[in-house]
């Protein structure tokens, strides 16, 4: 064979994608009721083995919920902590993540006050303390915003403030010398909104979607580059009809190549219960198909990673209607890995 021509032959490898097409959700039962949660506003993040839930609201009686609850994906039982230390005020609509063993509390707001105030949650010994900051320049109180740590920081974008306009604006928090900063990014920055997505992956903020100026439900992907100080807009080749936009949608990023949605508001103006992966590589959407039953359409859900599996707790139906199910999906090549170690674990009864 001619070397010339046996050098211009490339044999593409199987895309990966294709093994993404299925797969598979696992409805969790917990061994107990976890009682008086909120309804909406709250929120749920996975640290190490466990789920914490915090704050909210419920609209039926219009009542804040002060009580922080953990989920144990070991054992399947929920616990309401009984804490000590300064607890916050009682709030929905704020953000919180995990740095170390502390979980860090900012932003929303009860109606009258709107929170400025960043606390800790200690997991080690159940305790929360109030950060004394002495930053001469905070971030204006907010709500439905974004909050990601990096490194010895976190860093909260967007959200709405008291006047209902939204925000743009990104600010980080020195968990060691208890300073904000207000982080001025080089070139284009992500229009304004709130509601959107976050997540973390490879020294890069990703956000998607969120409402916009005047409501606009938006779809556009953007990462922060922490190392550059700059935004950069993902280009979408969107191949996919009633992909999720606006408000609601969960997020994550698998294999260091594949964008994954769940749930969210499509164009239909339906809230879904469908899964869409983005190739960050060719710019494409596809489609996820399960084998088993979809979780309900929901909005206002929160969605943890919990190693190689993908999380979903709770959320709305509607004002009146609120979900307290927590389920997994776990992609369709590592299913079989997947089920041999979960039918060993003997917590795990209802697979």
């Amino acid at each position: 064979m001619n070397d010339l021509f046996y050098e211009k032959i490339s044999v593409p490898k199987k895309n990966r994608m294709d093994t993404f097409k299925v797969g598979k959700w696992v409805e969790l039962h917990p061994k107990n009721e976890v009682v008086q949660v909120a309804k909406a506003g709250f929120t749920c993040i996975q640290h190490q083995d466990k789920i914490y839930l915090y704050g909210g609201k419920n609209y039926q009686n219009e009542t804040l919920n002060p009580d922080i609850y953990s989920f144990c994906l070991r054992t399947y039982e929920w616990e309401k902590i009984n804490t000590n230390g300064k607890q916050p005020e009682d709030r929905c609509g704020h953000s919180m993540c995990a740095i170390h063993n502390n979980i860090y509390v900012w932003g929303g707001y009860d109606e009258i006050t709107w929170f400025q105030e960043v606390y800790i949650f200690d997991t080690q010994n159940d305790n929360w303390s109030k950060s004394q900051s002495t930053s001469s320049s905070l971030p204006e109180g907010r709500y439905s915003f974004s909050m990601i740590p990096y490194k010895k920081k976190f860093y909260i974008f967007g959200g709405v403030p008291s006047n209902q306009r939204r925000f743009n604006d990104l600010w980080s928090f020195d968990i060691e010398s208890n300073e904000w900063e207000e982080i001025k990014p080089k070139g284009k920055i992500p229009f304004a909104r709130s509601s959107h997505s976050s997540l973390l992956h490879n020294d890069k903020m990703y956000i998607f979607g969120g409402l916009g100026k005047n409501i606009i439900r938006r779809n556009d992907l953007w990462y922060f580059d922490f190392f550059n100080n700059y935004w950069v807009e993902i280009q979408q080749n969107e191949t996919v009809p009633n992909l999720p936009v606006g408000s609601g949608i969960l997020a994550e990023i698998f294999h260091d190549r594949y964008f994954v949605l769940f749930s969210g508001y499509n164009s239909k103006k339906t809230w879904s219960n469908s899964n869409y992966v983005l190739d960050l590589e060719t710019k494409e959407w596809r489609k996820l198909q399960s084998k088993t039953k979809k979780p309900p359409k929901r909005y206002g859900a929160s969605c943890a990673r919990y190693f190689d599996k993908w999380i979903v707790f709770g959320g709305q139906v509607n004002n009146s209607e609120s979900l307290q199910d927590i389920h997994f999906f776990i992609f369709e090549e590592d299913l079989a890995k997947d089920l041999h170690n979960f039918l060993r674990m003997e917590e795990l009864i209802d697979i």
